[in-house]
């Protein structure tokens, strides 16, 4: 869907089968990578993380900066790409445990609550959406988070408690 909006397509024929074919071999990829190189849960938990919230940060950034349709797609695609790239870094020198791959998606969820209420405070005005806090919080919690959760030791119900600690405080 990326690529297709990316090179400015509008054709639903083009649309529909690209998105069937890209999710086929995702899926068709992930299975046999999952398979071949013993891929546990936390693992593909913190490839999610380092793939999914950089692409939404880059998506929110290009979007606050007023880029266009197309290019935002192009960005989400960069920004997925380098995400995927350094959540692998960290993969191939380190172990990560259930509960640090929930921190890693914690800390992205927390940098994109305070990125956007940061933006609300700063602006002084709450009727638009605040997309560049959003993406640096966005940003920033993952590459916080994904450098600091390889060294804690937590699991994951303790994270989990803690978000939820967080959010009914809140």
């Amino acid at each position: 869907y990326a690529l297709q909006r990316a090179g400015g397509g509008e054709d639903p024929r083009l649309l529909y089968p690209l998105i069937a074919l890209g999710t086929g071999v995702g899926l068709g990829a992930s299975m046999i990578v999952a398979d071949e190189w013993d891929v546990s849960t936390a693992d593909a938990s913190f490839v999610a993380a380092g793939t999914v919230w950089p692409s939404f940060g880059a998506f929110s950034l290009a979007r606050g900066y007023a880029q266009g349709q197309a290019d935002r797609y192009g960005y989400a695609l960069a920004g997925g790409g380098v995400g995927l790239g350094l959540a692998s870094l960290v993969l191939s020198r380190r172990a990560v445990t259930d509960g640090q791959a929930t921190l890693v998606h914690s800390g992205a969820a927390y940098g994109t609550f305070l990125g956007g209420a940061t933006e609300f405070i700063v602006r002084g005005d709450a009727s638009s959406t605040p997309h560049r806090g959003l993406g640096y919080g966005a940003l920033g919690g993952v590459l916080a988070a994904g450098a600091v959760a390889p060294y804690v030791p937590v699991s994951s119900g303790r994270a989990l408690a803690a978000d939820l600690g967080a959010v009914l405080g809140g």
